[in-house]
């Protein structure tokens, strides 16, 4: 739905035609997984018109995006698990559609967890490892941190990198 936030009214309401999930906004338009039809959505806010941008997502979760590329979490389906160096996030290029690389993160981000796009890295916050960094150019990862912190979300501000975790209700600020 569109709202106009001097009124709060809702003025347009745009039907996606498919089961969503999370969404992102960056190169001009509204991303939107869905993850039971494995596919990435983009919305063109102006004419709101929905193309299917990306199909085959396997189970489509939690999108970013950085200057250059959207990247999406895979296997966001309760009960869903990745096996040992098997695919759980997607570098897209937004212009395409195409799938440019895939990455062995480690676990899926089927019952929580995040991915934010920082200054110089990808962040990938779940329960095994519990963060993941992810070098944007390469598409590797670059270092990971181990913890028994159970689910919770990360993201980049103010200098450092910030994750939650369910179990004792805890914030964690960590230095880049």
């Amino acid at each position: 739905m569109r709202v106009d936030p001097a009124t709060n009214a809702v003025t347009a309401s745009i039907p996606l035609g498919h089961p969503v999930g999370w969404m992102s906004y960056a190169f001009d338009a509204l991303w939107v997984t869905s993850v039971d039809d494995d596919l990435l959505l983009r919305v063109d806010p102006a004419t709101g018109e929905v193309a299917e941008w990306t199909t085959g997502v396997e189970a489509a979760g939690v999108i970013t995006a950085d200057e250059d590329a959207l990247w999406v979490a895979l296997l966001a389906v309760d009960g869903m698990r990745a096996d040992d160096g098997e695919p759980t996030i997607v570098r897209i290029d937004p212009a395409t559609g195409d799938v440019t690389a895939e990455v062995a993160a480690g676990a899926s981000l089927e019952t929580g967890g995040g991915i934010n796009a920082g200054t110089d890295a990808i962040w990938v916050r779940s329960t095994e490892p519990f963060l993941a960094r992810i070098d944007p150019a390469t598409a590797e990862v670059v270092d990971q941190i181990e913890a028994e912190l159970g689910v919770g979300d990360v993201a980049e501000a103010f200098g450092s990198v910030w994750v939650t975790s369910a179990e004792g209700g805890m914030v964690y600020r960590l230095s880049p």
